[in-house]
């Protein structure tokens, strides 16, 4: 939402619309030297970023999200069977 935006610094024309926000990232997670995850750093170009309105009927729902990954876990445990992510 643009109030969202707002709140976080980002110059949006209206507070009740929805935008996407997007740029050029990179990710660097160091390790130890017993291969722990020590950090993280976030690195944003920000002469790439770039806001752009989104028109409500193309957005999708969380509830839609919802029904798409479980339809993919579905899927997954069709072929690979149930539960076959959890760790044990």
């Amino acid at each position: 939402m643009g109030s969202n935006l707002r709140l976080i610094g980002y110059e949006v024309e209206h507070a009740d619309r929805l935008y996407h926000v997007y740029s050029r990232q990179a990710f660097i997670w160091p390790y130890d030297e017993r291969a722990r995850l020590v950090g993280e750093h976030l690195y944003e170009d920000k002469t790439s970023l770039r806001i752009v309105e989104v028109d409500r009927a193309e957005a999708i729902t969380p509830a839609r999200v919802r029904e798409i990954h479980r339809e993919q876990l579905g899927k997954l445990e069709s072929e690979r069977g149930p539960k076959f992510w959890v760790f044990s």
